[in-house]
C-alpha cells in the first residue's frame, strides 16, 4: 500500500493459521471444485478448476508456507485472486 493508504483484509485459515488477502484481490469465494492434474506444474499447482466456464490455477498455499498437505476427501472452500488478469 501507498502512504496514508488504507487497506482492507480479509482473514481466511490455511491448516488452523489465519491469513490475510487485501479485499480488492479477491474476486470471488467458491467451493473447490475437480481438479485436472498440471503435469511438471511445481508442486504447489494443484491443478486446473472450471469455474463456469473460466480455467483458474488451483494454488495449495499449504505448500510454500510448509504446511502439510489438505486431506483429498476434505471439503474446502477457495478463494478465488486476479493476478495481472489471471484467475488463481
Amino acid at each position: 500500500t501507498g502512504e496514508g493508504r488504507v487497506s482492507d483484509f480479509v482473514t481466511v485459515t490455511v491448516a488452523g493459521h489465519p491469513l490475510g488477502i487485501a479485499v480488492d484481490a479477491i474476486e470471488e469465494v467458491v467451493r473447490l471444485g475437480a481438479l485436472t492434474p498440471v503435469p511438471r506444474a511445481p508442486e504447489m499447482v494443484a491443478g486446473l478448476m472450471n469455474l463456469r466456464g473460466r480455467i483458474v490455477t488451483a494454488i495449495d498455499l499449504r505448500v510454500p508456507l510448509g504446511l502439510p498437505r489438505r486431506d483429498a476427501e476434505a471439503a474446502a472452500m477457495c478463494v478465488i485472486v486476479s493476478d495481472r488478469g489471471d484467475p488463481y
